[in-house]
C-alpha cells in the first residue's frame, strides 16, 4: 500500500560510500567485488537453519525491469532476524546511481512521531515506522513480514555490495559504534537466500536503527532495518 508524503515535513537524504553504478536486478550481471573492510566480530546467531541449498537457485524472484527493495528486521539487542519483506517498484529515471534512491522524512515526537523511507522515484513507502515519545511505535510499512522460517540461511556468502550505507538518524550510537555494530549484523544476515538473489546482480545495502520508544532510550524494542536495493534504470 502507498503511503503518500507529509507536505508539511523536512525531507532528508543520506547518501555515503559508492564503489560503482548498479546494473539492472535479476541477473548474473555483477560488475563490482566486494566493498572492502567489512571484517566484523563474531555476531548472534540468527534463527534460519543452514542448508545446503544451491546459490544458483532463485529463491526471491526479483525483476529485471523494476527496482527491488527487501526490508530486513532484526532484534536490536540480541541481533535476532525477525523476518522480512519484498516489494517492486516502477525503474527509476532521477535516480542518483550512487545511492539508494530515499526520501526520508523524520518527524520528530513531541508526543506522537513517526519516519519514513520512500522512493524517490514514485514517493511509494517502503518503510514507515512510528515513535512515540515515552510509549512504543510500530513498524505501519511493511504492512507484511514473511517469518524467519521463510528464509534460508546457505553456507556461503554471496559476492558484498556495491556500497553500504548507514542512516544514523537518531544518533543512538555514535557514527562510529553504528558501523560496528551494523557490520556485525551483516556478518549474520549475508548469507540469508535473499541475500543470494540480490547479489546476482550488483546491489547496495544500508542500515537504520528504529527506536520505537524515545525520551529515554528503551533499547528492548528497537529494531535493526536492513534494506537490500537494487536498481532497473529507465
Amino acid at each position: 500500500m502507498t503511503r503518500p508524503l507529509r507536505r508539511d515535513c523536512v525531507a532528508l537524504v543520506f547518501v555515503t560510500i559508492s564503489v560503482a553504478a548498479l546494473g539492472g536486478c535479476g541477473g548474473n550481471d555483477r560488475k563490482t567485488a566486494d566493498v572492502p573492510g567489512t571484517a566484523t566480530p563474531t555476531p548472534t546467531d540468527v534463527a534460519p537453519t543452514t542448508t545446503a541449498t544451491p546459490q544458483n537457485e532463485t529463491r526471491w524472484p526479483l525483476d529485471p525491469d523494476s527496482v527491488n527493495f527487501a526490508v530486513l528486521v532484526a532484534d536490536y539487542p540480541t541481533g535476532v532476524f525477525e523476518g522480512g519483506a519484498l516489494e517492486a517498484y516502477a525503474p527509476c529515471s532521477r535516480c542518483d546511481e550512487g545511492a539508494i534512491p530515499f526520501t526520508i522524512v523524520y518527524n520528530p515526537p513531541a508526543d506522537f512521531g513517526d519516519i519514513t523511507f520512500a522512493y524517490t522515484e514514485t514517493s511509494d513507502v517502503v518503510f514507515h515506522g512510528t515513535i512515540v515519545w515515552m510509549g512504543t511505535g510500530k513498524i505501519k510499512q511493511p504492512s507484511q513480514f514473511e517469518d524467519p522460517g521463510a528464509f534460508e540461511m546457505l553456507p556461503d556468502a554471496p559476492a558484498g555490495p556495491t556500497s553500504f550505507e548507514y542512516f544514523n538518524i537518531h544518533e543512538i550510537l555514535d557514527d562510529a559504534a553504528f558501523q560496528v555494530h551494523a557490520l556485525a549484523l551483516w556478518a549474520s544476515l549475508k548469507k540469508l537466500d535473499i541475500v543470494a538473489d540480490f547479489a546476482k546482480s550488483d546491489y547496495r545495502v544500508g542500515f537504520y536503527l528504529y527506536p520505537p520508544s524515545v525520551g529515554s532510550f528503551d533499547p528492548a524494542p528497537a529494531k535493526w532495518v536492513v534494506f537490500l536495493y537494487c536498481g532497473a534504470t529507465n
